[in-house]
């Protein structure tokens, strides 16, 4: 009796794990960006460089049973500027690694006497984004700010032309934003 029990538990699980595994999430082609990569840039107030920003992906987890990519993006003043306005700003996102969407998204900003922290979660499966101030509704595969910028990276643009826009949708706080992406031309 006990061995049918664990026999029928045993089952249920692998059918569940099985199930749970077959997700049909779109599948993108990346060839922009991978884990490891470190970009950097300095932030100019008239000639002089204010701080430093520092995008970076420095390693993979797994997030609602996915291989997701952990992107960071920090934005710091140099140490002499900190005395005229001291910013110690900081986005995570957690980017899906094959569908290119992100699970998770967190903001902290510390910008003078200004604090906000933000999180949210991204329920991609039911189409929901959870935050500290509820549960909120979001089109399937759903940006946050930093998502939406590595995604860009790998679009196609050879066909487009000056001015054509891709559309995306983008999630902050408790609203789903426009945000559309503008073609401007090849950088010379």
């Amino acid at each position: 009796m006990i061995f049918t029990k664990t026999l029928h538990l045993l089952v249920i699980l692998v059918l569940s794990a099985t199930l749970y595994g077959q997700d049909n999430f779109r599948k993108l082609e990346n060839k922009a960006f991978k884990e490891g990569e470190k970009l950097t840039f300095d932030i100019k107030y008239g000639f002089v460089t204010a701080g430093i920003g520092t995008m970076e992906i420095p390693g993979k987890r797994r997030i609602s049973g996915r291989d997701v990519f952990h992107v960071t993006f920090e934005v710091n003043t140099v140490p002499s500027f900190d005395w005229i306005y001291k910013v110690r700003d900081r986005y995570e996102t957690y980017l899906d690694v094959e569908g290119l969407f992100p699970w998770r998204f967190e903001q902290h900003i510390r910008e003078g006497s200004f604090s906000r922290d933000f999180s949210a979660f991204f329920d991609q499966r039911k189409g929901i984004a959870k935050t500290s101030k509820g549960q909120f509704d979001v089109p399937l595969y759903v940006n946050d700010i930093l998502s939406a910028f590595y995604i860009a990276r790998t679009f196609d643009y050879s066909d487009m032309k000056v001015g054509d826009i891709i559309p995306m949708k983008n999630f902050y706080k408790d609203k789903v934003y426009d945000l559309d992406v503008k073609y401007l031309g090849k950088e010379r």
